[in-house]
């Protein structure tokens, strides 16, 4: 275990002074802006934080990857809607399968995530009809 000397020492050797320290208050919040939209809302979603609803990262829906999915509320959350023929068949694939999906714009999703959240929300509580329950 190094002892006050020797870090003291330590700093004067790498030329390194106090006012040149990480702020740590200042890395916190670069690592908050660097966060990728998928994260975020992921930390928003995990764990049943959102009225208790169990969501699932990167799940399949048939063989198909789906960003986000509440399998209780037949809900799959997509982030920065497909702009590709693939990528929409994909979302039309969820929808044939009985699910409902909200698309999320990342800008949005950032500038007033409290109304993107209340978006998924209300997405979970509306039924949706599948082909067991005609």
């Amino acid at each position: 275990m190094k002892n006050i000397n020797q870090i003291e020492t330590a700093k004067s050797a790498s030329h390194v002074t106090e006012s040149q320290e990480p702020n740590y208050l200042s890395v916190i919040l670069n690592r908050q802006e660097s966060e990728s939209p998928g994260d975020y809302l992921w930390r928003q979603l995990q764990c049943g934080r959102l009225n208790g609803l169990h969501f699932r990262r990167n799940d399949m829906v048939d063989g198909v990857p789906a960003p986000f999915v509440c399998r209780f509320s037949r809900l799959v959350v997509e982030i920065d809607p497909p702009k590709k023929q693939n990528e929409t068949d994909r979302i039309q694939h969820f929808m044939n399968h009985g699910m409902n999906v909200i698309e999320v714009e990342s800008e949005q999703l950032f500038s007033s995530p409290t109304t993107i959240l209340n978006n998924i929300r209300k997405a979970a509580a509306k039924p949706k009809k599948n082909a067991l329950n005609k």
